[in-house]
């Protein structure tokens, strides 16, 4: 079931071009977009421990993250 999230950031992480790289290489994440600083809309099949252990694989444990899923709730 795909699944919207909010991946948020800090520049410590490398910043936009950072999470951009990842997201672009990184085959559990369908689509993406980012609209607002330091966010990035995310639509994905696997659960946000997977996307968050797929990152900190990415770009080790720099900076700081929530991926977060966005529910009607």
């Amino acid at each position: 079931m795909r699944t919207a999230y909010l991946f948020i950031f800090s520049d410590a992480t490398g910043g936009r071009e950072a999470i951009r790289a990842w997201a672009n290489s990184e085959p559990l994440v369908l689509h993406w977009r980012y609209d607002l600083p330091h966010s990035f809309y995310i639509v994905s099949e696997a659960t946000a421990d997977e996307l968050c252990k797929s990152f900190i694989n990415f770009n080790g444990k720099k900076g700081r993250f929530l991926i977060v899923e966005a529910s009607d709730n």
